[in-house]
């Protein structure tokens, strides 16, 4: 008989994703059909593709290119979302309202530099995090 149910425990996890911080695991795992798996490999491409986004914010809030950072901080809001990475999705939601604004006026609205702060340090303690995650899996499993 196939059983084709899925269950949320995986014979040997990749990441140490319980000790991970704004994350909320129940709803991503919900998102994927209790599949731990394909949520650990979503998990490692969010951490390859956003890696060096906050370094690429930075540079391009200096340039003032703000329909870049617009570009970018709302495809890593959305992403968060389909993640569970709350923390980093409501540090997102209130900056690309700000985005959306300068973009129209060319003035970054009174609180967006605060806004920035906020999610570049959520984005890179989610992103470090990833990272130490999945160094614990691989020693776990006695991988180097």
């Amino acid at each position: 008989m196939n059983d084709n149910r899925v269950s949320r425990e995986s014979p040997s996890p990749r990441l140490r994703i319980e000790s991970i911080p704004g994350l909320d695991l129940d709803d991503a795992l919900d998102r994927v059909m209790g599949n731990r798996a394909l949520y650990e490999s979503l998990l490692l491409i969010y951490r390859d593709q956003y890696r060096g986004a906050p370094d690429r914010i930075e540079e391009w809030v200096g340039r003032g290119e703000w329909q870049t950072v617009e570009d970018l901080v709302h495809s890593i809001k959305g992403t968060s979302g389909m993640i569970g990475a709350v923390a980093v999705y409501q540090a997102a939601e209130p900056l690309d309202q700000h985005l959306k604004e300068t973009i129209q006026t060319g003035i970054p609205p009174p609180g967006t530099l605060s806004l920035l702060d906020r999610f570049l340090a959520e984005l890179r303690t989610l992103l470090t995090h990833l990272d130490r995650a999945a160094a614990e899996g691989s020693d776990s499993r006695g991988n180097p």
